[in-house]
């Protein structure tokens, strides 16, 4: 399956997406969707990206740093 056509599955199906890459090769994998800010298409990123470890997982941490499981908040709040 190309790329291509992976991202086009995750965009449309994500839960059969993921079933199927954990079929595939045993394991998961990062993908992040978000919208172009100028043509508002989808961009995706992977944990394969060059630039993940540098620039998009920061950024993604930083990004939702807040966010927090329903769980949690319920345990935790006082």
């Amino acid at each position: 399956m190309g790329c291509t056509k992976a991202f086009e599955y995750f965009i449309n199906d994500p839960t059969t997406f993921y079933f199927k890459v954990r079929q595939m090769y045993k394991g998961d994998i990062a993908l992040f969707e978000v919208p172009c800010s100028i043509c508002g298409k989808p961009m995706i990123f992977n944990h394969r990206n060059k630039n993940w470890k540098s620039e998009v997982k920061p950024t993604l941490l930083k990004a939702f740093k807040n966010f927090i499981h329903v769980h949690c908040e319920k345990q935790y709040s006082l």
